[in-house]
């Protein structure tokens, strides 16, 4: 993995931490639903397997009224 490839990762996680403790006890689908997400994509967000491309994250936080990612 280059130095992008892992940079992505930890992101991944980062975002994948913050939405699992935002969603709390709420389901993975009524959030889904309440952010205009497709479930799908909240659950591949979710399990840090991927990273959300630019329009997605803007999304979110316009959504949940807050930054998702670490600023380092």
């Amino acid at each position: 993995m280059g130095e992008q490839g892992l940079y992505t990762a930890i992101y991944a996680q980062a975002l994948a931490a913050a939405l699992t403790e935002i969603i709390g006890n709420e389901s993975h689908r009524a959030f889904a639903k309440k952010v205009a997400l497709p479930a799908r994509t909240l659950d591949y967000l979710l399990a840090g397997q991927t990273a959300p491309d630019i329009a997605t994250l803007a999304h979110l936080e316009a959504a949940l009224g807050k930054t998702l990612l670490p600023a380092d």
